[in-house]
């Protein structure tokens, strides 16, 4: 009798978490998110309030948060999602598959190592003795070894099933069987073994190195830094091979692994949730770092507010209307945020960042912040741009 009031009572919790999480509260929640991170990191919180009044806006920002993740997520992790395409059919009336492909995943991993290893390794190298990497047969040489490293590593973890069902085949049956487990899904998977340079050019076209930091030690730093990506990127196919169920439940594992490891690798690299959130507000049109010629009535907004070589300042012929130059940082609703022209030069160096140095990130971003001072508030309405 004791146990029905909790039931009771656990019920209702469920009953008020449902009607309070419903489908337009999580996108206003989604969308009021990025819109107060965006606006932290460029120090202007002060519109904050008059950007979210906007609903129907916000639903708008909130679709391009969920495409920015994914166009993000889908590059970040290509070598978790390219190999379930590769190894996805079973063969028939073969029980031992499953291990087959534990061992293909085991060797994918290593022969990623291998890959990184190669490749910073040759970097090291060719910058050392100052050659080109586009001279001679370079890039085919890297991909041959990797796609041998990955035949042999799965011929090692596979050997004694391979033999065992290759031995109860024959003719072409066994000549296709050994061909496709042997060679031809572990070739692709060298191929795949490569793919890490993706997720790694997305964190290293930012990344930038104390002065005075040599090449040997850049290139250690580096390795390690491809090595945490190569795990953290192949987590989610670690748990897809790994777990035994159906094939519903191993994507909805694979999509929750992915979206922790995405958390996970955020905490370590703060860079990339702000090159997410920038990408949500370039395509939903919020943040718009073109240079445009902007007219506004002068009736209304005062000559001082455009004062400074900065703005590019002069009156139309009437003297009805400030003309001046700058960018968007930032609209919704009716609310604009014009900056000065060299603002998004700035935006660009704040995203830069070096590996374990908080203090750097921070005097980029109180950079960032002390421009974004010099921004102007205007509405929407009463704004006219156009490009020379």
């Amino acid at each position: 009798m004791a146990e029905i009031p909790q039931i009771s009572r656990s019920s209702a919790i469920k009953k008020a978490l449902i009607s309070i999480l419903t489908p337009s509260f999580i996108i206003i929640a989604i969308s009021t998110l990025f819109i107060w991170i965006y606006l932290y990191r460029i120090g202007r919180q002060d519109i904050f309030l008059q950007a979210i009044s906007f609903n129907e806006i916000l639903n708008f920002v909130a679709f391009y948060s969920i495409i920015s993740i994914l166009i993000f997520c889908i590059v970040f992790y290509i070598p978790s999602i390219i190999p379930p395409l590769i190894l996805h059919t079973e063969l028939k009336n073969y029980s031992d598959y499953k291990k087959i492909e534990r061992g293909y995943t085991l060797a994918l991993i290593l022969s990623s190592f291998i890959a990184a290893a190669l490749f910073w390794g040759g970097m090291y190298y060719f910058k050392k003795v100052e050659m080109p990497v586009e001279n001679g047969p370079v890039v085919p040489i890297f991909f041959i070894i990797n796609i041998i490293a990955c035949v042999a590593l799965t011929y090692s973890f596979n050997k004694k099933i391979v033999s065992y069902r290759s031995g109860i085949l024959s003719g072409r049956d066994k000549i296709a069987f050994i061909t496709i487990i042997n060679f031809f899904k572990p070739a692709l998977l060298g191929l795949v073994s490569c793919s890490f340079v993706f997720p790694l050019g997305l964190i290293m076209k930012t990344l930038k190195f104390p002065d005075g930091t040599g090449n040997l030690k850049e290139a250690i730093w580096l390795f390690s830094l491809t090595s945490l990506i190569i795990i953290l990127t192949l987590i989610p196919l670690m748990v897809f091979s790994g777990l035994r169920a159906g094939l519903l439940k191993r994507l909805t594992a694979f999509f929750f692994s992915t979206l922790i490891t995405l958390a996970l690798t955020s905490s370590l690299l703060p860079v990339i949730p702000a090159m997410i959130i920038n990408m949500t507000m370039k395509l939903s049109g919020v943040m718009d770092l073109t240079m445009y010629c902007y007219a506004v009535p002068a009736e209304k907004y005062p000559a001082e507010m455009f004062a400074g070589k900065r703005w590019g300042y002069s009156e139309s012929k009437d003297k009805k209307f400030h003309i001046f130059e700058g960018v968007n940082l930032f609209t919704l609703g009716n609310v604009s945020l014009i900056c000065p022209k060299n603002t998004p030069e700035i935006l660009n160096e704040s995203m830069h960042y070096q590996l374990g140095d908080k203090e750097f990130d921070n005097r980029l971003r109180k950079k960032l912040q002390q421009s974004t001072k010099k921004c102007i508030i205007l509405n929407k309405d009463t704004l006219l741009k156009w490009q020379q």
